[in-house]
């Protein structure tokens, strides 16, 4: 009897193990058709950017491309353009990433932090707060393009209306605030991403956890940073994470702010690099170096902000 309940009972582990698999087969094939279409969309560019890169290639005066080995990168990292490419342009990049990322962090972690309150309004204000996201860059680099104007820009103007005018700048042209002026629009723009990320992470938290500190007689400040913060931890990598990523690649409000790379080439950030390679001066070869570069930096920026946010 025990040997015929056994054997029943192997029967259906089998079966169950049969019907498991069988039913992993159809999973697969609904994610293949989109498969088929990214792999080649995204596999295809990047190997031919990748191949270029070793590549010798102005495509004015050469219709053909010559292999050049790993000579650009021995431009960059240690020849003739390396104190470009070292002196300016990646602290320029690290100056903006950093300045943008940190700013838009701290507003919009201050923000959500207010909105979890249920201040009266809190609803309508996160309705009209997201709205810059939805703006394309165009709109909002010609939009700060009119506010950063020296002689009729709204920021000047204002400044000169409410008696500080000693305050009014070139905005465009003055080397000390090309980088603040760059950080302050790309605030503006994506703080709101930030808002609602971290808004959706508070509104997640587990209540119970923080009315036994608040019961425990512990302040706001002490269960903000000791609560609220480390259990918010997670939230936070990942939104830092899409901004960090975004950023490197920030270049459309840039081109329209400032076509030339800012004074100083203070805002000629590693994509801007690029785009001027490739597409002003037409060395594809070496633009197509700076792609790898850039490549490489945000995929090992990305792999460890996902291994922080596993073991956060």
């Amino acid at each position: 009897m025990d040997k015929q309940v056994l054997q029943s009972n192997g029967k259906k582990g089998e079966q169950g193990k049969k019907s498991g698999r069988r039913f992993e087969l159809p999973f697969f094939f609904f994610i293949l058709p989109s498969l088929l279409i990214i792999i080649p969309i995204v596999a295809f560019p990047t190997a031919w950017v990748f191949w270029l890169s070793f590549q010798n290639w102005n495509f004015l005066s050469s219709a053909t491309p010559t292999f050049n080995g790993v000579n650009n990168y021995g431009d960059f990292l240690f020849g003739y353009n390396s104190a470009e490419f070292l002196g300016k342009i990646l602290p320029a990049t690290a100056s903006f990433v950093i300045g943008a990322a940190a700013l838009e962090f701290l507003l919009g972690l201050g923000l959500a932090y207010l909105a979890d309150m249920h201040l009266k309004g809190e609803k309508y204000f996160r309705t009209a707060f997201v709205i810059p996201v939805f703006m394309s860059g165009i709109s909002i680099g010609f939009l700060y393009t009119y506010i950063y104007e020296p002689s009729n820009g709204i920021l000047n103007q204002t400044l000169r209306g409410s008696g500080l005018g000693l305050l009014a700048s070139n905005w465009h042209t003055a080397l000390s605030s090309a980088l603040p002026t760059a950080i302050i629009t790309d605030a503006w723009q994506w703080t709101p991403f930030m808002f609602l990320i971290i808004l959706a992470g508070m509104k997640a938290l587990p209540r119970p956890v923080v009315e036994a500190a608040e019961v425990d007689g512990a302040t706001a400040l002490y269960r903000f940073r000791r609560v609220i913060l480390p259990l918010l931890s997670p939230i936070i990598i990942i939104a830092l994470l899409f901004r960090l990523l975004d950023l490197f690649n920030y270049l459309t409000v840039l081109y329209i702010l400032y076509p030339s790379g800012g004074p100083g080439q203070a805002l000629e950030i590693i994509s801007y690099f690029a785009l001027l390679l490739g597409n002003r001066s037409f060395y594809l070869g070496q633009a197509a170096t700076i792609a790898v570069f850039l490549l490489i930096i945000t995929n090992v920026l990305a792999f460890y902000l996902i291994r922080r946010g596993k073991f956060a």
